[in-house]
């Protein structure tokens, strides 16, 4: 996985020198309450354990199978990062796609990866173009006539036509796509680059940055078979539908106009709403969670926009923020990133903590991850001088590279 003379290079520059005393706290503070990915949707336990605050997962007790038995896991964090040289001023993008750039892979703050662009024709600085999954990095590129998908820098899928990643699924040696054409127009879904499905009119729900999702996006399992959901028309016209290993199913609903985001889960597809008078799902995602479904994101009520969380099990809404934020929810807690109009960014969450960054971007919802009841988060410099960093909580340690954070990632592995 390691690219060692790039990674050699990068080793030679001050991006590696850490505080392991503050890393080790970093770690610790995400030990319990991760799951397993199996690349379904559920963003609470995993189906066959809850985990312990020690990092044990404690299988669900069944008379038939004897009595229970603790798993331990590992937990990893990941980032991605590009750095750039240093008198290249990148916030300011003067010379974008021209100036040579690195793509750095970490796991638990060390170095494992880095991708020279010059040594990679599958990689982009874009920040929304880097996916970590399974400790990989996969990357896409397009030009005016291919799509290609890399893995670890090296090319795995290619395909004609200029496209962007909605889900990316790899199972054992197979690598499942769903990409949009940039023109708007279309979806198609591949398996190593070959054609299953194609929709000339159609936008799938969901995408690669949308953490509602998981690390595979808008393709995930729905009993161990590739699924998405996508939309067709407008309007009162609209349809939607549900496509299960290559076929599709239509999925009707009192008011498909209305339907930000839709998901399938246990055999049955399930949809954003807001069970309350007078507000309305806008720009909502669809969190399945083992209590019931959350629709969180920009809500109506009238003239009036905000961002909140719907938690239909309990029918209540809970009011966030009036600012453009980003939500994230499991079954413990809720956890949001708020870009305030002075420019600076806030964590607050359910525990009515409040941390404020100002002089920073929040790139995308990509750049936070939840682990148990806490939220790992990433931050870049809105100016030269400074370092991206990294927070959970009150904790914080900088990425000392010249450049930004582009993705995070939390897994939860068998200890080995």
């Amino acid at each position: 996985m390691v690219n060692l003379p790039g990674l050699f290079l990068f080793l030679q520059t001050k991006a590696c020198a850490m505080k392991t005393s503050v890393i080790s706290a970093l770690l610790l503070l995400c030990l319990g309450g991760c799951i397993l990915h199996d690349y379904g949707l559920n963003s609470g336990p995993p189906r066959s354990a809850t985990a312990g605050r020690d990092g044990t997962a404690v299988r669900d007790e069944n008379p038939e199978d004897g009595p229970s038995v603790p798993q331990k896991n590992d937990t990893s964090i990941y980032l991605c990062a590009v750095q750039f040289d240093e008198s290249y001023e990148w916030q300011r993008d003067t010379a974008y796609g021209s100036e040579p750039y690195t793509i750095l892979l970490f796991k638990n703050f060390e170095p494992v990866l880095a991708i020279r662009s010059e040594s990679s024709a599958c990689t982009s600085p874009d920040h929304d173009t880097h996916h970590i999954i399974d400790g990989h990095l996969y990357t896409e590129c397009s030009d005016l006539e291919r799509t290609c998908i890399g893995k670890d820098g090296a090319e795995v899928v290619s395909f004609e036509g200029r496209e962007f990643l909605k889900g990316l699924l790899p199972q054992g040696e197979d690598i499942y796509s769903l990409s949009q054409r940039r023109d708007g127009h279309g979806f198609t879904f591949r398996k190593n680059g070959e054609l299953l499905f194609s929709k000339a009119e159609g936008t799938p729900f969901g995408g690669m940055n949308d953490p509602s999702y998981g690390p595979t996006g808008a393709l995930y399992l729905e009993g161990g078979k590739p699924c998405f959901c996508y939309w067709t028309g407008e309007g009162n016209k609209r349809r939607l539908y549900r496509v299960l290993d290559g076929v599709d199913e239509e999925i009707t609903v009192t008011d498909p106009g209305a339907v930000t985001d839709m998901k399938s889960g246990g055999g049955k597809a399930a949809v954003t709403a807001i069970d309350i008078q007078g507000y309305s799902p806008v720009s909502c995602s669809l969190w399945l969670l083992y209590s019931g479904p959350a629709t969180a994101g920009l809500i109506s009520s009238g003239s009036t926009y905000l961002y909140g969380i719907y938690y239909a099990a309990v029918n209540r809404l809970i009011h966030v923020s009036y600012q453009e934020t980003a939500l994230y929810c499991n079954d413990r807690k809720w956890f949001a990133v708020t870009e305030r109009d002075d420019g600076s960014i806030e964590f607050h969450d359910s525990d009515y903590v409040r941390i404020s960054d100002s002089g920073c971007h929040f790139l995308s919802p990509a750049c936070a991850a939840i682990c148990g009841d806490k939220l790992i988060y990433a931050l870049s410099p809105r100016a030269g001088g400074g370092f991206p960093k990294v927070r959970i909580g009150e904790a914080v340690e900088e990425l000392e590279i010249h450049g930004f954070i582009s993705r995070v990632a939390v897994e939860i592995s068998p200890a080995s």
